[in-house]
């Protein structure tokens, strides 16, 4: 792979996993303060992305199904798994 196919590559992935990312951060601001239009315009927004021919461009993988994964986790979010505390780590003593 040539330099500018990797540097494209780079900045193709790095537009695809803003998306995302956007996608992702209304649908949380969605969850916690309900529907509003700025939030409904970035899902919309990013959706037509997904599922337009630039996406094509960007990227080989199927943009429709790769949205309906991100949006089936947007909606059915996994719950947080609780932290144990970890023990304190202590130093043997030696005699």
């Amino acid at each position: 792979m040539t330099n500018e196919k990797r540097a494209f590559s780079g900045l193709a992935n790095a537009v695809i996993l803003q998306a995302v990312k956007d996608y992702k951060a209304a649908g949380k601001k969605e969850h916690k303060e309900g529907k509003s239009k700025e939030t409904d315009a970035v899902k919309r927004e990013v959706e037509n992305f997904f599922t337009s021919a630039l996406f094509n461009v960007y990227s080989e993988l199927n943009g429709k199904l790769l949205f309906e994964k991100v949006k089936h986790e947007v909606e059915h979010p996994k719950p947080k798994k609780k932290r144990t505390p970890r023990a304190k780590k202590t130093e043997a003593t030696h005699l």
